[in-house]
């Protein structure tokens, strides 16, 4: 039998956490003009979905989108089709400048 003898107990399981995965790089590869070696690059994102952009903050998505709503959120999403993906350096910039309220971040925000 393999479970637990009588009065034996199971030693209890750690709960399981949950960690927010930023979007991976991509990788691809390019040919140098000089000699031909193929050189391995990475890029990052430059628009993230609401789960890239919660694990960029540290946050969970149901707040983000809880700020956005409210207007606590500076940063906009951009819309392209039906997704909302917010700029990640704007997000991080955001950050940066300390969190301001969308109305605060608009005023100091320069405009295109």
């Amino acid at each position: 039998m393999d479970g637990p003898e009588a009065g034996e107990t199971r030693p209890k399981e750690e709960p399981r956490q949950h960690r927010a995965t930023l979007p991976r790089p991509v990788p691809s590869t390019m040919t140098s003009p000089k000699d031909n070696e193929t050189m391995i690059l990475t890029c990052t994102p430059i628009l993230v979905d609401a789960k890239g952009a919660a694990a960029i903050l540290g946050l969970g998505r149901t707040l983000l989108y809880q700020l956005h709503a409210s207007g606590r959120l500076g940063p906009r999403p951009v819309k392209l089709g039906k997704r909302s993906l917010w700029v990640r350096a704007e997000l991080e910039d955001w950050a940066a400048a300390g969190c301001p309220t969308r109305e605060e971040w608009l005023r100091r925000k320069p405009s295109p």
